[in-house]
């Protein structure tokens, strides 16, 4: 009685190359991403500066037990604000190989793609997947040590203020 991961790995050899085309539109919706993501720094630190003022000038306005009540708050809050944006990401990365170990094919049909990709399955394919699982697994502890991280420097900001 054979395996079935050698039938498995018998049928992708015998099927010829599929290969996904690109859509120029995707093409295009990536390159404008990273011109925008390329000046996002750029305007950061052109903002900084008035940002920074504005701070300032409503820090001033309050008392000292109001920003301290502020800081309170921002601390309690904050490390759930960093973390969410990599907990997020993870998510993502943990449905899409959810959806790749589903299908058993990479790419996944009827997705957007930037270049011409040939279209993986069994074996291969589970290993996207697994990839996707470790990138999601990164990413989640990565966010959840931020947020600690956070946590601690808003704890040494308030007991430096207080």
């Amino acid at each position: 009685m054979q395996d079935f991961r050698e039938t498995d790995l018998a049928k992708d050899r015998s099927e010829p190359d599929e290969i996904m085309p690109a859509d120029p539109r995707q093409k295009r919706k990536v390159a404008i991403l990273g011109v925008l993501t390329a000046l996002l720094p750029i305007a950061l630190d052109m903002s900084d500066e008035f940002v920074m003022s504005l701070l300032k000038s409503w820090f001033s306005q309050l008392t000292r037990n109001q920003a301290l009540d502020f800081l309170h708050i921002a601390g309690s809050v904050l490390p759930f604000i960093t973390a969410l944006p990599m907990v997020a990401g993870s998510l993502y990365f943990f449905r899409y190989g959810q959806r790749i170990y589903r299908a058993g094919r990479w790419p996944l049909p009827h997705e957007k793609l930037i270049r011409d990709i040939r279209v993986v399955r069994g074996r291969e394919a589970r290993k996207h997947a697994n990839n996707e699982f470790g990138i999601a697994t990164i990413l989640f502890l990565g966010g959840i040590y931020l947020g600690y991280l956070t946590q601690d420097l808003m704890v040494l900001l308030l007991k430096n203020t207080a």
